[in-house]
């Protein structure tokens, strides 16, 4: 098993964005987008974690700690009712293609919920993380 934590931030919002994963403050990643959301930044930095242990071994069970609800309910509980329905929902489902790829990648991975800005050492990580991202509209490190 690896547990990995996610972060992803946008300054304004919609705006500038930026997302971050960490296995560990050695193994990390993160991007920018110059014009996004706040939930497309949460929901993009689960997808790059889960397809970068996916590289590492195809087989191993993920856990992923994130701060956004949003993401940890669509993913363990709406998702499912929507890949059902034909991914229909009255007044439709935002970041849609975003939900869809994260379905077809969800096998063997759980999502936990953990308080952001509450003292989690590897949740702090992530979230500065994403700030330097913003700050600085760039890339910084590629594990």
């Amino acid at each position: 098993m690896i547990e990995v934590y996610t972060d992803g931030g946008c300054s304004p919002n919609p705006g500038k964005g930026s997302w971050a994963f960490a296995i560990s403050k050695e193994h990390y990643n993160s991007g920018y987008n110059k014009n996004t959301t706040n939930n497309a930044m949460e929901m993009t930095a689960i997808l790059n974690a889960i397809k970068y242990c996916r590289f590492k071994d195809k087989r191993i069970p993920i856990i992923i700690y994130s701060d956004s609800k949003y993401c940890v309910d669509g993913f363990m509980n709406w998702m499912h009712n929507w890949e059902k329905r034909n991914w229909l929902k009255k007044g439709g489902i935002k970041n849609l293609d975003l939900w869809k790829e994260l379905f077809s990648v969800k096998n063997d991975v759980t999502l936990k919920w953990v308080k952001g800005h509450s003292g989690n050492e590897m949740n702090d990580f992530v979230d500065n993380l994403c700030t330097m991202e913003i700050e600085n509209n760039n890339r910084l490190h590629c594990i």
